[in-house]
Parts: C-alpha cells; structure tokens; sequence
C-alpha cells in the first residue's frame, strides 16, 4: 500500500488517534497532519496517498469554518491555489478530500426553537430553487435579527468557497491535478434536522455530476469520515473484491430514526454501502455485532442518569443493575448506538463485569453519535476483513479507550458538566467506578479543548494484560 498521510480535521482524539491506531494496528504506514503547513512540507511526496480536510487546509479547523470573518479573509483563497498547486506538484499521488456543509444550529446558544422554525421556513423557500441555490442565496435578504442573518451568510459564504473549489478543478484538467484527485467527499456534520444543509449537499452534487470526473460523494457525518476515507482506500489499494460483509445488528434498523443524522437508518446504511461499494448482509455468525436503539427514535444517553442529583447515588443504582450475557464470544467487534453520546448502562455494565472479554475485543465503539460511532466501527471493521492485525496492542488499546470513553459519555459527563468538575474529579469518578468491579488499571485524561463534551483517555494497563506486545512501539 501506498503511504498514507492524514490532514486532520482538528487536534480533538476522534480527528487523529482512532485513526493512528488503526494504522499502527494493521500495519499501514502513515503521517499526521495538523496544519496545512505541516501538509506542506510533503510538496514532493511521491506514490502517497492524502486524506485532506478542507476545513482545516482552508480555515485551521472545523470552528474556525463555522466563523464568518474566517471565511470572508483573503486568505482563503489564496490557501485554495497552494492547495490545487500543492496537488499538482506531486507525482503519482491520490489525493482524497473531504469537506463539511455546516450544522443546522451551528452551536449558538440561542433560541434553539427559534433557529429550528426558521430553518424551515428557509428551506420550504429554498427547495424551489435547489438546482439555482447560489444565486437564490445571492437576491435573499430577509432576516429578521442578526443572529439570522450570521447563520445565513455563513451557509452561503461556506458554499461559495466550496464551489470555487469544484469549478477551479474544472479549469485544470489540462494539468496532473483532476487525475490525482480521486475523490471529493461532502459531510453533513451534526445535522439534526433536514434542511439547508441538505438542499446544498444535494445542489453541489447535481451540479458536479457525483459519478462524473469530480468524483463527488455525499455522507453525513464528519468526525469518522476520515477513517471511511481510510477504508475505503484500503479497499482500493489492495484491490480486494469483498462484496458482502456480515454483520449482526439487533434489532432490525427500518424506519427507525436517530437524532443527529437527519434521515432513517437504512438510508445512512445505504449511502455506507454506496460509498464503499460493499453491501453489508445481516449474518448471525458475523464477528461484527452492532446494537441499535430499540423504538423509533433515539435518544441522548444522559436520560439514563439525569434523575440522579448525586453521583454516588447513580452508581448504587449502577451497581445493582441486572445484565445477561450480552454478545456471544464469537464477536470480536462491537458498536452500541443504544444511545446518542454514549452507550446502554446494561452494556457498560457488562462489560465492567467481564473485563476479560472487553480485552479479547478487536474493537468496541459507543463514543457519539450514530453516524460517528458506526461509521468509525465499520471503517475498522472493513480494514480487518482485508489485513490481518499485526500490532494487536493498539487494537486493545484503541477498544479500551473507546471503552472509557463511552463511560465517561454516559455515567460521568453530565455530572461533570452541571458540577463544573475538574480533571482530578472526574479522574477519581472513574476510579470509583473501577473499584466497583475490582478492576485495577492506570489510566491519563484530558478534556480536549477544555469542553466536557469529549475525555481523551490514554489507558496505560496493568501487569502483563494484553499490554506486553510492543511496548517500545507507543
């Protein structure tokens, strides 16, 4: 395989460490970015391969593109000819380029209802002219309040960048740069409800025809889309023929609608398949288990714990919950999406009573949302069925710290975040936790970007666990 070398999205865990474990574990070589200089500096790469974020190459990340001062700089583009001159200055390089259409609410911690109904209202205006959207945007000026008109001019500025892009490509077809670009990725990130961002992913593609020389895709998601890239140029380049992969999910997916993504499951499954060309087939001896939320709607993993004012109360509760053996040990890879943000107490509480089988995993997911916990899962999945594992350390650390990770996400962060805990508290609710079950190990953490949102776990182990591969390797 070609080397592969990564612009990450931004400096958070999910954008570059799942993604260099991944790499580690199956043996590929690679590079990490995380500025478009440090991209830069490989202008003579030969025989390579680039995952690229546009946010980051263009903007320095996924906020800064959500930011209208950014986006108007002059700076844009001329990041935008370095890059196309960038592309056209290496030989015999595929280049595989992802960019987000911004989130319906953009983070505003305004009146969220308000925003919602404004969006509908925008895009019941705006579906008449889905196939002349800029210039729909262009004449459109009724705004009642700023915050209106921010939201507005950060969607049609974003979009105006993205398709300076696509149309500067067209002019330099002449050039070694159409040849190397294999592959344009648009992602919905976050996107709720549908609306604008979906009429703009949806313009884009009719007008650079998706199956034509742009090579253009649409997913939703954002924050796994690098490691699906990874997948898929796994695929590519060792030319595999998988055309079915087995998959155990519980229960069936139809009609059944997650809070993040914006349309049914099967339909976020259907574009997956689209895009790697692989169909996945429901198989009871699949290695791969995935447990869905049950009833038509998902919902937030906190409502599980948010009766609960004190911590030590919701771990008695925790304590004394009854669980079954949950999967069989035929699996080897597992994803929860019980819950958005974090996975099933009944999971968590499982695997914290078995640990021995969390550590024969080959990978376990439950850290986000539907689109970001499944598609990260199946990108692994999918990488296993073609190379076989060569550093299982990293593979073991990589389930361990997504372990954590949907721990923290669902019995932790919402106390942490309404009490305003520090590291060390939030440290000391973890190690609570693992005294419950007798489970001994050192870990690190971190709040990436000083949110609750997320935890960076580096999970170091104990003893001669399955930390005893190749320990002069990390």
């Amino acid at each position: 395989m070609k080397k592969v070398i990564l612009l990450a999205l931004d400096d958070r865990p999910c954008s570059y460490k799942y993604f260099n474990y991944i790499c580690l574990a199956f043996g590929i070589q690679h590079s990490i970015c995380y500025s478009y200089n440090e991209l830069l500096k490989h202008k003579n790469a030969f025989d390579t391969c680039f995952i690229i974020s546009l946010d980051n190459f263009l903007f320095d990340g996924i906020v800064n593109s959500r930011n209208l001062e950014v986006l108007k700089s002059k700076r844009i583009f001329e990041r935008l000819k370095c890059l196309l001159d960038f592309i056209d200055q290496t030989r015999k390089c595929d280049f595989y380029i992802y960019s987000s259409i911004p989130r319906i609410l953009l983070n505003f911690g305004a009146n969220l209802e308000k925003i919602i109904q404004t969006n509908k209202v925008w895009y019941e205006k705006f579906c008449q002219f889905a196939h002349n959207l800029l210039d729909a945007y262009e004449r459109y000026n009724e705004f009642d309040n700023d915050i209106e008109k921010y939201i507005f001019l950060v969607r049609k500025t974003k979009l105006e960048i993205i398709e300076y892009f696509l149309s500067s490509l067209s002019k330099m077809d002449a050039l070694n740069v159409m040849k190397q670009v294999k592959e344009i990725l648009l992602c919905i990130d976050d996107s709720q409800i549908r609306g604008l961002n979906f009429l703009e992913a949806n313009y884009l593609l009719h007008k650079y025809d998706q199956r034509g020389k742009y090579r253009l895709s649409f997913l939703i998601g954002l924050d796994e889309i690098h490691l699906l890239i990874l997948s898929k140029v796994v695929l590519t380049e060792t030319k595999s023929d998988i055309k079915k992969l087995p998959i155990f999910y519980s229960p069936n997916f139809s009609n059944k609608i997650s809070i993040y993504e914006g349309e049914k499951v099967d339909k976020v499954i259907e574009r997956y398949e689209e895009y790697l060309g692989v169909k996945f087939s429901k198989d009871d001896d699949s290695q791969f288990f995935w447990k869905l939320f049950r009833g038509k709607y998902q919902k937030e993993s906190m409502v599980q714990v948010i009766k609960f004012r004190i911590f030590q109360k919701f771990i008695e509760y925790f304590c004394d919950l009854k669980v079954v053996d949950l999967i069989p040990k035929s699996f080897n890879h597992f994803i929860d999406t019980s819950f958005a943000n974090g996975v099933s107490l009944k999971t968590l509480k499982f695997f914290l009573a078995n640990w021995n089988r969390l550590l024969s995993m080959n990978s376990f997911w439950g850290w986000n949302t539907l689109a970001n916990t499944l598609g990260s899962g199946i990108s692994f999945y999918v990488i296993s069925q073609i190379i076989p594992i060569k550093r299982q350390y990293y593979c073991s650390k990589l389930t361990v710290e997504n372990f954590f990770e949907s721990l923290y996400q669902t019995t932790i962060r919402y106390f942490a975040k309404r009490e305003n805990w520090t590291v060390e508290k939030i440290n000391q609710a973890f190690k609570l936790i693992l005294n419950k079950f007798d489970i001994d190990v050192e870990i690190d953490l971190r709040l990436p970007w000083n949110r609750y949102f997320e935890i960076d776990v580096n999970y170091k182990g104990k003893g001669n666990e399955v930390w005893n591969y190749v320990r002069d390797e990390y």
